[in-house]
Order: structure tokens, then C-alpha cells, then sequence
């Protein structure tokens, strides 16, 4: 009972305090965008544009829109693009990375989830799960018990993951019996592992990791688990695949979001034509 409090406690703990987390496209939904799909195929520019912008108008709901455009088929008439995409390998990227169903048909809307200071970063954001599945504050777990949650990450290494950190202590703080005790790895593989196993030898009670990456990690993931220690994935992958969880980023509904807003930026300044540099 004791080893299924601690998985259920580090499974709540990420689940609530992660804002980026998975929610997978409805296979029905993509059905029935088929036929629009059939119609849009046939415009560019401004007649896509206003074809786009009225996808409402056609009764789809925000969320239905969302969708909408991450099922939308690829097109090749940005050359370069599509060249990227097909040498990649980028689609059996998108179908094979994790992906699960909303809880209780949660639908996300906007502006929602907590306001607060990041505790890392000082910055202002918005923790969207708190909503998704509150957790009230006060303990978890054994009350009469302190747990150490160890929680490594890039740190400083990019705001996203500046931003990732603030929301793995802001949770941590909002219950008295927990520690979470975080550490940067800035990048530096050799860092990293070295952290993992502090983690290790100091017999946390469980790891929430945000993995350099699945080479790098999966023989420190896998260290942890031999010792009994759960191990939590954020976003990327360990490379060891037995860890207790893996809380995935919805990348197509990112890239998704981050092309609709640069097609809208574009038509407000009056023209589709422009140069972009990608940075992967």
C-alpha cells in the first residue's frame, strides 16, 4: 500500500502541475472533416485565408477547430516544408510519440487554468492544468509522511523549460508534506547523469525528469527504477520505457497553434509572401 501511495502521489503531482500535457484528436472528428478538407484543397491566399477564418461560421467549435487543423493534410506547395517534413521522418514521428485521451471530456478553453509568478523564473503564467485536474492544496499521500520529489530539467536553458520548472515547485509548494528538490542540468550530459544518481543515492521518493535525451537518459532512468525509485518522463522520452509515466507535450496541436498565429500575423501585414527560418 505504501509503494502504491507513492505512484499514485508523483502520477497526481505531475499530472496537476504540467501545462503541457497531451490531449489526443477525436478519430470521429477527423472523419468528418473530410469533406471540408475536399473543399479547402482547392484554395490559396486569401481565398484560404477566409475559408479558414470562417470554420466557425460552419458550426465547428474552438476545440473542433483545433483538430481541424492538426488532421489537415500536408500540402506541398511550400516546397522547402514539405522537404523537411518527408526527410525527417516527422510524420512516424507525430504517430509513434505518446498520446492519450482527455479525463471526462474536458475541453480546453482559453484563458484557463491559475495565475501565478513562477518561483523559478519570476515570470507571470498560467498553470492550465490546475483546472484540468485540481488538486486541492494542504497534503498528499500519508500525511504523517514528508516526501522528497526529485525534479531535473534544463533550468535555465530556454524560457519553456525556465517555465517548466516554476510549475513543477509551485505545485510542490501548495502541499506541506512535500520537498521537491530541483536541479539543472543546463544541458551537459555528463551533469545530468551525475544528478541522477545524487537522486539515486539520496533515495528520493520519486523523480519527475524532463530527459536530455532517450540515449543519454535511459541508463540513469533505469538505475532509478532498479532501486525501487518511480520515475515520471516530462515531454521528451527516456529511452527506457518502463517508467511509471510519461506526461507528453501535444506537439501537433503546438505546431498547429504556432501556424495559425503566424498566417494570422501575415495577413494583418498584408501579404502571405515572406522568408522564414526554421529552428529545430
Amino acid at each position: 500500500m505504501k509503494r502504491k501511495w507513492k505512484y499514485m502521489f508523483v502520477v497526481i503531482l505531475v499530472i496537476s502541475l504540467i501545462g503541457v500535457l497531451t490531449a489526443s484528436a477525436a478519430e470521429s472528428d477527423q472523419n468528418d472533416f473530410a469533406e471540408l478538407y475536399g473543399e479547402v484543397s482547392k484554395l490559396s491566399g486569401e481565398e484560404a485565408y477566409e475559408f479558414f477564418s470562417g470554420l466557425k461560421d460552419k458550426g465547428l467549435s474552438d476545440d473542433q477547430i483545433l483538430q481541424f487543423f492538426i488532421g489537415l493534410p500536408l500540402s506541398d506547395a511550400n516546397k522547402s516544408i514539405s522537404k523537411v517534413y518527408n526527410d525527417d521522418g516527422l510524420a512516424t514521428y507525430a504517430t509513434t510519440y505518446p498520446s492519450g485521451e482527455g479525463i471526462d471530456g474536458y475541453v480546453w478553453r482559453p484563458g484557463s487554468g491559475t495565475q501565478i509568478t513562477g518561483p523559478f523564473t519570476k515570470q507571470d503564467l498560467k498553470l492550465p492544468f490546475t483546472d484540468y485536474i485540481p488538486v486541492p492544496a494542504g497534503t498528499i499521500g500519508d500525511p504523517n509522511k514528508e516526501y522528497i520529489i526529485g525534479a531535473l530539467a534544463g533550468g535555465s536553458t530556454s524560457p519553456w523549460s525556465g517555465n517548466l520548472v516554476d510549475s513543477m515547485i509551485w505545485q510542490g509548494n501548495q502541499f506541506s508534506n512535500v520537498d521537491v528538490v530541483f536541479q539543472e542540468h543546463l544541458g551537459d550530459d555528463s551533469k545530468f547523469t551525475s544528478i541522477m544518481d545524487t537522486f539515486i543515492a539520496r533515495r528520493v521518493d520519486a523523480i519527475v525528469l524532463h530527459p536530455r535525451s532517450e540515449a543519454v537518459s535511459m541508463p540513469a532512468v533505469r538505475r532509478a527504477m532498479t532501486a525501487g525509485i518511480p520515475v515520471v518522463t516530462v515531454d521528451m522520452l527516456s529511452g527506457y520505457p518502463d517508467v511509471v509515466a510519461q506526461i507528453a507535450g501535444n506537439f501537433s496541436a503546438n505546431g498547429t497553434q504556432n501556424a495559425m498565429a503566424l498566417v494570422e500575423k501575415l495577413h494583418d501585414e498584408g501579404s502571405y509572401d515572406a522568408k522564414m527560418v526554421m529552428i529545430r
